[in-house]
Parts: C-alpha cells; sequence; structure tokens
C-alpha cells in the first residue's frame, strides 16, 4: 500500500512541478488542450513532451538519468525533481502516522499545496492568494472534522489577528508583505490544536530572535514546522 501512496505522491509531484512552472512564469495553471492552456512541452525548445518524458519516475528513464531534454539537450530545471520526490516522500510519511480516513486526504493535499508555496517563495517570491486560502480551508475542514465544531479554529484564528493587528496598526508598513510573512502561522491556527499551535508560536519566535535568516527561509521552515506538528500530534492522539 504505500508503494501505491509513493506513486499517488510522485503523480502529484508531478502536478506540482506544472503549478510551479506556470506560477512561475505568469502563465495560465488550468487546462491541458490549446484553447485552456498549454500541453506539457521543454521550457527551452517548447517542444510537446510525449507523456512518458514528463510523467514522475518514466521520465527519468526517458533522458537516461541524464535530466535533459532529449530534443534540444537543455538542463532540466532540478527543482522539479525535488519537488516530486519531496511530495512523494511526504506522501508516504504522511500514511505512515496518519490513519483517520479524512484526517490522511486532508493532509495529503496539505503536501503539494506547502512544497508548491515554498519553490515559489524561495525561487521567485510569487505566491498566489488562493495557495495560502486554500491551505487555510483545508485546515478549517481538518480541525472542524477532527473537533466536531468550528469553536476552537475560530478562536485560534480570532486571537492571532487581534495580535498581529495591535503589533501593526501604529507601523508604517505593506500589510501585503507583513500578510506574507504570517500567513503560514495564520494558516496554522486553523490546523493545530492549541497546545501544538503554541509550541509552534514558540519554535517561530526563537528562530526569528536567534537565528538572522531571510524571511523567506523563515516562511519554508514555519510549513515544515507546521507539518511535522501535524503528524506528530496524529501520531500521538
Amino acid at each position: 500500500m504505500i508503494l501505491f501512496i509513493m506513486i499517488m505522491g510522485f503523480i502529484f509531484g508531478n502536478f506540482t512541478t506544472s503549478f510551479y512552472y506556470r506560477i512561475s512564469n505568469e502563465r495560465r495553471v488550468n487546462g491541458y488542450k490549446s484553447l485552456s492552456g498549454e500541453a506539457p512541452h521543454c521550457s527551452s525548445c517548447k517542444h510537446p513532451l510525449k507523456f512518458y518524458e514528463y510523467l514522475p519516475i518514466l521520465s527519468i528513464f526517458s533522458t537516461k538519468f541524464r535530466f535533459i531534454c532529449n530534443y534540444c539537450g537543455a538542463s532540466i530545471n532540478p527543482v522539479y525533481t525535488i519537488l516530486e520526490f519531496s511530495t512523494a516522500i511526504l506522501f508516504a510519511l504522511n500514511y505512515m502516522y496518519v490513519t483517520s480516513g479524512e484526517s490522511l486526504v486532508l493532509t495529503l493535499l496539505l503536501i503539494p499545496v506547502g512544497i508548491l508555496t515554498i519553490a515559489l517563495r524561495i525561487n521567485d517570491n510569487k505566491i498566489p492568494n488562493y495557495l495560502l486560502w486554500f491551505a487555510a480551508f483545508l485546515g478549517v475542514l481538518y480541525r472542524t472534522i477532527s473537533d466536531g465544531t468550528f469553536y476552537i479554529w475560530f478562536l485560534h484564528l480570532s486571537i492571532f489577528m487581534l495580535v498581529i493587528i495591535s503589533i501593526y496598526k501604529d507601523k508604517e508598513a505593506d500589510f501585503s508583505s507583513v500578510a506574507l510573512r504570517v500567513s503560514v502561522l495564520a494558516i496554522s491556527c486553523c490546523w493545530l490544536e492549541t497546545i501544538p499551535l503554541l509550541i509552534m508560536l514558540g519554535i517561530h519566535s526563537f528562530i526569528c530572535l536567534i537565528r538572522k535568516l531571510d524571511s523567506k527561509y523563515i516562511f519554508s521552515l514555519d510549513w515544515l514546522i507546521l507539518y511535522f506538528m501535524i503528524i506528530i500530534s496524529e501520531a500521538i492522539l
């Protein structure tokens, strides 16, 4: 079963790379047909790819492990391979520790969203708002199903937003940039119970105070902390 989950992870990872390419190049993310989008093609020579040249694992064999285009010889962006393998590995890890059917589906969907936003933040600094809203929506479903009520996530998010507004209300700052910096923490309010959320906020504060990291790496670490706090919570429960 875990092999099947990893194959699904590779497939979702392939979709993630497609989203990454289209978003970073400001292209439409929907559609395969020419009327609604573009078929898979080499980003260098634009040559259309056969199905086995863009599917996970099969694409590696089609290039004979050279990771270059079969038509123009251009190197394949290593980010694509990293995205696919990361998604597959996290899918397998998720399956090992999350047993509830609804929780498993929702946490599996969170993985490609988180990996995609990390890649976009580090390499392009372009994160569509709908990705963040979708992650928050998944968290709302996850907590509401787990708790049987919307009270907990709503309370977490309300208190968090009040704190953020009180901190930044007198500062001259672009609120959109502030929103991006705290977006994963806001999403975490929808996903985590009280104690895991407090632990995550403590780790985030420690990283910000002790480590002088670029905000894009703090953003990435927040995603990883959120994911592993979910896994730990599921494993304990």
